[in-house]
C-alpha cells in the first residue's frame, strides 16, 4: 500500500512498513495583486510639455539588480506651463518593492526625460510628482 502525506516542505511516502522522506516542491504563491501608483507630472518650465506614456517607464530594485524598464502606459497628456497631469498606473510587483521612474515628455522639437526619485535612487511611494525643469 502506498500512502503520502504532504506536511509543510516535506513529502512523507510509506511503502509498506518503510517510510522514504524527500523534499516536496513549494506551492506556489498567490499571485501579487500588483501596485496601484498614481504618477503626477509637474511642468515647471514655460512653455507646455507632452508626456508621453508610452516610451515612459519603471523598473523595479531586484535581489539581482536593477529591473528591465517596463512601459508604464499608452497615449499622452499635455500639460500646459506652471501646470500638473497626472496618470494612475498598476505595477506588477507589491507597493512594498522599490522602483524607479522615468517619464518621457517633448517640448517643441525637444525630448527628455524626468527621473524619479532620481536616476540612482528608488522609491516605494505610490503617489508622487515627478518634476519637468
Amino acid at each position: 500500500m502506498k500512502k503520502a502525506i504532504v506536511t509543510g516542505a516535506l513529502l512523507i511516502t510509506t511503502f509498506g512498513g518503510a517510510t522514504a522522506v524527500g523534499a516536496a516542491a513549494a506551492l506556489p504563491a498567490a499571485a501579487s495583486p500588483g501596485c496601484g501608483v498614481t504618477i503626477h507630472v509637474h511642468n515647471k518650465t514655460n512653455s507646455a510639455i507632452k508626456v508621453q506614456w508610452d516610451k515612459s517607464d519603471s523598473r523595479a530594485d531586484l535581489f539581482t539588480g536593477p529591473g528591465w524598464w517596463k512601459k508604464l502606459g499608452s497615449g499622452s497628456t499635455t500639460i500646459q506651463a506652471s501646470s500638473t497631469g497626472s496618470k494612475a498606473v498598476t505595477l506588477d510587483l507589491s507597493c512594498s518593492t522599490k522602483h524607479q521612474y522615468r517619464v518621457h515628455y517633448t517640448q517643441g522639437s525637444s525630448s527628455g526625460y524626468a527621473y524619479y526619485p532620481s536616476a540612482s535612487s528608488w522609491t516605494t511611494k505610490s503617489s508622487f510628482t515627478v518634476n519637468v525643469k
